[in-house]
């Protein structure tokens, strides 16, 4: 037959050179859209955050302007200092009422967050002073007794508490209310900036502004083509204030972090393809033909032909040479390793053919169904030959390594009613499960070694058998479950609960005793180091036997109904 060599196709540097040129280009493309797409959605994420924030400060101003409106108008209607103010004929008079109104007033100012200023004017006695600390200049001062002193000025702006007006002097704007009743009337007064002020520490770069006016767009060009239009406005319908609010956004400035990351994340496949090509010269100078003839070598060695080793300049291929020929030796060692390996394997599947095939087991049931026909005990018959059956076909269905605990327990379960047909009474068992393991897989008739044994060298006439079975996880981290078993027999006998801690055979020249140890040789085979199986006699009497094994959850196995 004649060999068939099948070989990959090679191609010169410049052709991978070119490929990776080639691919870089689409490689930029999506990383130039993908940055786009992500300065798209961090500034989504920053007007809806700006959003967010002028909505709660819309939310608190909202009810310091309805505390405002409230204290205006109770005191206008009630507060009997301002009558005090009004009735007065002398500046004594005058003084008393109006420091009891400053108390009532500064009283009030505990409570806000703002700088209000109160004023207060009579008709008929022609008064006007402050009824506050002026938390405005003094000019402005003047300008708003001038501009309040007017008649037309001392009415009730409204009764709608986010009806206020605008009025600015020396290019500062301010929002005054006012409230009349019977010739009184009191002002309150805060300069807008003051107002806003707790929007002031939002990001908006160094241009941006927060006014109550339209301003003029911080950004134009390219800025506003990619973040669009660069002045948010709030109108006083939505966010329920006496005005509306504009954010200029100066993007460059606010966002001059996040458009340096994008250019560099540009610039990074460019200089990724550069070192890629730098890269891929060296590496085919100084790895590629070193390891192509390296390669060559062992050919030439798996052939068994003579090779001369020389150094390759490269630490690791050098000291692959000088192990070549102790890996040789190696080799045939481990082919050795592996005969005795199947040797054990073969021995084990013998051991674990006789733990299945127990004459006695099957003599002793056919002896008890001939005497229940002797008694003619039927449904007896029945039920033994039924659960001997399905004992049967677990065995004869168990060659994988691995079951569900379910039918393993199911499996036990026909093996003990079995066995309580012919013991009756005198065999109980009790059995703890976390259900949440019916699902973890477990090496088929393992339960069943450790179950038959205590049946076997437990069981007395003279005492009933309890066996007790828990399984539960043995940590919280539910890596591991922990099968336990007990009996109330009289426990192993002191040189074979030796053998069983040491893990020496119990196996007899004869092939008897042959269940535990086949059972710690599977779980060696299995598991490795990654079991426990423990072996102990109670205080007083009886056996103790725990296997802890790897917790495998939803394990794919075939599920005997």
């Amino acid at each position: 037959m004649q060999n068939i060599k099948i070989t990959n196709s090679s191609h010169s540097i410049d052709y991978y050179a070119k490929m990776l040129i080639i691919l870089l280009i689409p490689i930029l493309i999506i990383n130039f859209i993908l940055s786009f797409l992500s300065i798209s959605t961090i500034h989504k994420q920053n007007i809806n955050q700006l959003s967010s924030s002028v909505q709660i400060y819309a939310d608190s101003l909202q009810k310091e302007l309805n505390a405002v409106d409230h204290f205006m108008f109770w005191s206008a209607l009630h507060e009997p200092s301002i009558d005090e103010i009004a009735d007065s004929n002398t500046h004594n008079e005058f003084e008393i009422g109006l420091r009891k109104l400053r108390i009532r007033v500064t009283d009030f100012m505990y409570s806000t967050n703002v700088d209000w200023t109160f004023l207060v004017a009579t008709a008929d006695n022609q008064r006007f002073t402050n009824a506050s600390a002026i938390h405005i200049d003094y000019s402005a001062y003047q300008q708003l007794q001038k501009f309040f002193s007017s008649s037309e000025r001392q009415i009730t702006t409204s009764g709608a508490s986010n009806n206020w007006n605008k009025v600015s002097f020396y290019d500062e704007e301010y929002l005054y209310r006012s409230v009349n009743y019977e010739g009184k009337t009191i002002y309150a007064v805060v300069e807008t900036e003051k107002i806003l002020a707790p929007l002031k520490t939002i990001e908006i770069g160094d241009r941006g502004t927060i006014t109550t006016s339209p301003p003029a767009a911080p950004t134009t060009g390219f800025s506003k083509l990619l973040f669009g239009n660069p002045i948010l406005v709030f109108h006083k319908n939505a966010t329920q204030l006496p005005f509306d609010v504009f954010v200029a956004i100066d993007y460059p400035s606010a966002f001059k972090n996040m458009i340096l990351l994008q250019f560099l994340m540009l610039l990074l496949p460019i200089l990724i393809g550069g070192l890629s090509l730098f890269m891929l010269f060296y590496i085919q100078t100084r790895v590629i033909r070193p390891v192509r003839r390296f390669t060559d070598r062992l050919i030439r060695i798996s052939n068994e032909e003579p090779v001369l080793l020389i150094d390759e300049g490269i630490s690791e291929i050098d000291n692959a040479n000088d192990q070549i020929t102790s890996m040789v030796r190696e080799m045939q060692n481990l082919r050795i390793n592996v005969y005795e390996s199947e040797l054990r394997q073969k021995r084990m599947e013998l051991n674990y053919l006789r733990t299945q095939i127990q004459p006695h087991f099957y003599l002793n049931i056919l002896s008890t169904i001939h005497s229940m026909i002797q008694t003619e005990n039927y449904h007896e018959i029945e039920e033994l030959t039924l659960s001997t059956s399905k004992y049967l076909r677990y065995l004869f269905q168990s060659n994988q390594d691995f079951v569900l605990l379910a039918d393993e327990l199911n499996h036990i379960e026909d093996y003990l009613t079995v066995q309580k047909l012919r013991y009756g009474d005198s065999l109980k068992t009790y059995l703890h499960l976390d259900k949440n393991l019916l699902s973890a897989a477990i090496p088929p008739l393992i339960l069943q070694t450790f179950i038959e044994n205590a049946v076997k060298h437990s069981y007395t006439v003279d005492e009933d058998l309890v066996i007790d079975i828990d399984i539960s996880f043995s940590n919280q981290a539910k890596s591991h479950y922990a099968v336990t078993i007990k009996d109330n027999g009289y426990g192993f006998p002191p040189e074979v609960l030796k053998k069983l801690q040491q893990r020496r055979s119990l196996i007899t020249p004869e092939g008897k005793h042959v269940g535990l140890t086949n059972a710690g040789e599977r779980l060696d085979l299995l598991y490795g180091s990654r079991y426990q199986l423990s072996f102990k006699n109670q205080d007083g009497h009886g056996t103790w036997i725990q296997l802890v094994i790897p917790y495998k959850k939803n394990v794919e196995v075939p599920h005997n109904n």
